[in-house]
């Protein structure tokens, strides 16, 4: 089986392409401006194409499914778009697009990337912030890393340069899980690592404007309280346990299951529980 898929910015798309290449090793980034479509089919002939709004611009894979009838096209919907033809399988990446036989692919742990983490004096610190997600703009989101910076040993890194002290720069991303095993609390507006600290019994706190549960903050004052609240007292709950049972390995095992692909769907299966023998 040849596996191609769009490449995204956004990390859901990259762990789920690392997670589907486990099962699959002949799976390939296919950038749509430097190779056309009917190119791809005719040259790499691929069994399944994974491909999202910005890459049908043209209508071409509408046509391509036309002429290809064999090739499984999986849309990956970022937006209240349309598509000119029923793929054979939607994930889409707001829940609020879901549909009753779409997917719905949410931040999960990315175990390709962040197995074996460990501690290093480096990165050891009370809170760690990846700016990543950080928008620089955002009078809260700055409010909220200085005073983190001012109150505990706070160290900050991401793509996303920052006018703090605490900003260290950037971090390779096999390098995250290291930062995460040596760290106690994790602050994040939005989802998108959380279970990736999750999986190193990292406390994970995220922004939620409306109802906050017991990892969540609304404002500034509320996550002072919760971190310092979590760096006294721990965790309190195997949080690892949980992560491990969120993957991107998991929703792969979906994937193939929705596209009648049932050895793969297996293999997928048996990967998960081989991630989770590994925390035993």
């Amino acid at each position: 089986m040849r596996i191609f898929i769009s490449p995204h910015q956004d990390i859901r798309v990259q762990g789920l392409a690392k997670a589907v290449k486990s099962v699959v090793s002949d799976t390939y980034f296919w950038d749509h401006t430097r190779k056309p479509l009917f190119d791809l089919l005719v040259s790499d002939k691929p069994d399944v194409i994974f491909y999202h709004d910005a890459t049908d611009t043209n209508g071409s894979i509408a046509l391509a499914k036309q002429e290809y009838p064999n090739i499984k096209f999986v849309f990956m919907q970022f937006l209240p778009t349309i598509s000119p033809f029923q793929p054979d399988l939607t994930i889409v990446m707001d829940e609020r697009l879901k549909k009753d036989e779409s997917l719905f692919l949410d931040y999960q742990t990315s175990v390709i990337d962040m197995v074996s983490g460990e501690k290093n004096n480096r990165y050891s610190a009370e809170v760690l912030v990846l700016t990543d997600s950080v928008d620089v703009q955002d009078e809260f989101q700055m409010l909220v890393l200085r005073a983190l910076s001012n109150k505990f040993q706070t160290k900050i890194y991401g793509n996303i340069t920052i006018p703090i002290p605490n900003y260290l720069g950037r971090l390779k991303v096999e390098d995250y899980r290291h930062a995460f095993a040596s760290t106690k609390v994790f602050v994040g507006f939005n989802k998108d690592r959380l279970n990736d600290a999750s999986y190193h019994n990292c406390c994970p706190l995220t922004f939620n404007a409306n109802s906050p549960g017991k990892y969540e903050f609304r404002g500034a004052n509320q996550l002072m309280e919760k971190c310092q609240y979590f760096i006294d007292n721990g965790k309190q709950e195997d949080l690892s346990s949980l992560a491990i049972n969120s993957t991107y390995n998991h929703s792969v095992v979906d994937i193939f299951n929705k596209l009648n692909y049932s050895e793969a769907a297996t293999e997928a299966q048996q990967i998960c529980e081989a991630q989770k023998e590994s925390l035993k």
